[in-house]
């Protein structure tokens, strides 16, 4: 499931020696579970943050990466603060500024944000059904 491909995605960021080894398994198993997300789930918040984690801004093909995993990201509403601040550690600061339109994270819209299930915002949705719950 989606869980998996993205601890795999995960362990792959952390690679210290075959780093190139590492990007391109990674980025098969994106590849893969965007062409799969019927069958194991659709790339989350999660997963496009790892992504981002793994390319290196040095490098042109992984840049043109940033900006194809930004444009997936964007149009399925996963874009939340671990893939922001992902990106902002991964991609030069023109691109950066680039791909976020030079947007501060409370200005982006909320279409970029739909499916981002953001832990302090669940939290609170649920302290207030309680509590109209108990009135």
């Amino acid at each position: 499931d989606v869980y998996g491909f993205t601890s795999v995605m995960s362990a792959c960021s952390m690679e210290t020696d075959e780093k190139h080894v590492a990007f391109d398994m990674a980025l098969g198993l994106f590849q893969h579970l965007r062409k799969s997300s019927e069958e194991f789930g659709a790339p989350n918040h999660v997963t496009y943050g790892d992504d981002a984690e793994m390319l290196s801004p040095s490098d042109p093909h992984r840049q043109k990466w940033i900006r194809k995993v930004w444009k997936y990201c964007v149009e399925n509403g996963c874009v939340g603060d671990l893939v922001l601040r992902r990106l902002r550690e991964a991609a030069p600061k023109f691109l950066y500024k680039e791909l976020t339109g030079g947007m501060r994270r409370r200005d982006i819209p909320s279409a970029w944000t739909r499916n981002v299930q953001d832990i302090r915002a669940t939290r609170k949705q649920r302290q207030s059904r309680r509590r109209t719950a108990e009135v």
